[in-house]
């Protein structure tokens, strides 16, 4: 099934951040609403997901557009759950080019969408301007529930852990560090609470492992808010290896991986690698270089090694202009190790790039060793341009979760970080892309392509992601050609990561269970199939004959409710799949046509 979103948005400098806009030349005035940096006026605002009960705040901010002064009379905030958390008083006076903030906040009062608006009247034209505002209510558990994913950058893309229990780093060097991560989620409401996070090694410390980042405790997680832990291992010998333990501590009243309720505890392993000659940076990209300029780098080489090295004298690949090596040392020249005495223990490389015109230019810098323990080299990559050149933000593109058949989207900035035009021809994610079979993502540019993108300028894309019901943490890759002469030629690819939600598959039927008489009711469960790894979502209906259509799903996931007959006599239980209509007409998920899929009970 396939979805369309779209979205207006206008060409902006990478700068934006710190321009406001065009002021307007308007004998009333004029101001507009702002979303950070976008003009949300006439617009919807989205305050995503929250856990019915719990404030989700959001700040706008009201901008004086015009060269005159304005005066705001009134700011109001209506529709269930939407309300101003401080909004300044009015009548007030907002100066030519000022900004005043409208703190707000979205309470959900129930599973399920809601909508308000804020309406600012003032002297300005017009004399009246407004926002949408939106928001959904988290369904899922009733009780915090915690769930988890790790993985890894390999080659500057994110790698996921098919097992989370052993975090692994094998062969990091030492003196320099290796991350994994750890994205902790909330399948539930109210919100999971983390009080606890400690690592401890075998000597109760936490060794070379340490979790850089980490908020204040305690750490609150919801389902529209996860949380990702970056651990970090830091070796400093080769051996033995290290090992330790991380612990969180929870709220989470089931589920654990271990015999206390709400604890959760993995293994991290580390094994540090020896590294004789260290090449620092190990790239360096000069960036655009104007025509005839020439830009240099020094690049620090160090003996992190135990014993002297002899070195041969640095050396560039291709062997000829545009780089070239401006200062370095003769073949033969000892280098000790770090902190030895009698002579050096680093020296410095300077590489120089003139540029020849537009293009693109890479080389590779070398450095040959030797010593008694054999020999070796390092080598550093070097590029420059002159012309356009791509540059991409955020990278990669992380979506907020997916609620099952649903969407959501981020904003993505396609800049041009070169010195002179470029041009944007088209992007878009491949037909049949392996990696999200069962939803689609999707890419709106703010403006129809090709498109021209000044120097320090950027290109807003709306990136989506649409649930079809059956997939969890799909990742897409969108491909980017454009005129950049160091682009692949398959175009520059910008990875896109969702977090789809769906609903367990139930047992074949549903189990009634009496309660020996007409009263408090009959409850009705249903078991999450064990030995299904495909993700469905299932409803039940109780009929006091058998149906002859397929029964309306009342209660959607797995779980249990109750239902009060009104007589005795035989009852049906009846499964069936849950499909929710598209936007093209169409469905999403599955029929399984389980009409017949229903249990007999009698209320004696």
């Amino acid at each position: 099934m396939e979805r369309a979103l779209v979205w207006s948005a206008a060409l902006l400098t990478l700068s934006a951040c710190c321009r406001p806009q065009n002021k307007t030349n308007a004998a009333q005035g004029a101001i507009a609403l702002y979303d950070g940096t976008v003009d949300v006026t006439g617009k919807a605002v989205d305050f995503g997901g929250g856990c019915p009960g719990a404030a989700v705040p959001k700040s706008l901010s009201l901008a004086n557009v015009s060269d005159v002064d304005v005066q705001v009379t009134s700011i109001s905030v209506s529709g269930t759950g939407f309300a101003g958390t401080g909004l300044p008083p009015t009548p007030f006076t907002l100066a030519s080019g000022g900004r005043s903030a409208l703190p707000l906040a979205f309470t959900a009062p129930g599973q399920g969408p809601a909508s308000g608006k804020i309406v600012v009247d003032g002297d300005g034209s017009p004399a009246e301007i407004s926002a949408s505002l939106i928001g959904t209510g988290q369904g899922g558990a009733s009780a915090p529930s915690y769930s988890a994913v790790c993985g890894y950058s390999q080659a500057g893309k994110p790698v996921s852990r098919q097992d989370c229990s052993v975090l692994l780093w094998d062969g990091v060097l030492v003196g320099s560090h290796g991350d994994d991560t750890l994205v902790v989620s909330d399948e539930g409401c109210p919100p999971l609470e983390i009080t606890q996070v400690t690592i401890a090694g075998a000597d109760g410390g936490a060794g070379p492992f340490s979790l850089p980042g980490l908020p204040a405790l305690p750490i609150s997680v919801s389902p529209a808010s996860p949380l990702t832990l970056t651990i970090r291992y830091t070796p400093t010998t080769t051996n033995p290896p290290d090992s330790a333990t991380l612990t969180l501590v929870t709220n989470d009243p089931s589920g654990t991986n271990t015999s206390t309720p709400g604890t959760f505890v993995y293994q991290l392993e580390g094994a540090g690698l020896a590294s004789t000659v260290a090449l620092n940076p190990e790239s360096y990209d000069f960036g655009a270089v104007p025509q005839g300029a020439t830009v240099t780098e020094s690049f620090q080489v160090t003996n992190t090694g135990a014993i002297p090295v002899t070195l041969d004298a640095p050396l560039l690949a291709n062997g000829a202009p545009p780089f070239a090596v401006a200062q370095g040392w003769d073949a033969g020249t000892l280098l000790l190790p770090v902190g030895a005495d009698g002579g050096a223990s680093q020296l410095v490389c300077v590489v120089a790039f003139t540029s020849p015109g537009t293009g693109f230019f890479q080389d590779q810098l070398g450095i040959g060793y030797s010593s008694a323990a054999g020999s070796g080299s390092v080598t550093a990559a070097v590029v420059a341009h002159s012309g356009g050149r791509l540059c991409a933000a955020p990278e990669p593109v992380q979506l907020q979760p997916v609620p099952f058949c649903g969407s959501a989207q981020a904003l993505l900035t396609l800049g041009n970080c070169g010195n002179s035009a470029l041009t944007i021809s088209q992007l878009g994610f491949p037909a049949g892309n392996a990696t999200n079979p069962l939803g689609t993502f999707s890419a709106v540019p703010a403006q129809p392509l090709p498109a021209t993108v000044q120097p320090d300028a950027g290109l807003l894309v709306t990136v989506a992601y649409a649930d079809d019901g059956l997939l969890n943490d799909p990742v897409g890759s969108l491909v980017i050609q454009s005129d950049d002469p160091g682009a692949p030629d398959g175009g520059q690819i910008v990875t896109v990561l969702a977090q789809a939600t769906a609903v367990p598959k139930p047992a074949a039927s549903p189990v009634p269970l009496e309660d020996g008489g007409i009263g408090p009711g009959v409850t009705v469960e249903f078991v999450p199939s064990q030995d299904d790894s495909a993700n469905y979502a299932y409803g039940w209906d109780v009929a006091a004959t058998q149906p002859s259509g397929l029964a309306y799903g009342l209660v959607p996931d797995g779980g249990s409710a109750y239902f009060t007959p009104s007589a005795q006599g035989s009852y049906y239980v009846c499964l069936e799949e849950w499909e929710i209509p598209g936007a093209d007409g169409g469905s999403c998920g599955f029929d399984a046509g389980s009409v017949g899929n229903c249990t007999m009970f009698s209320v004696p």
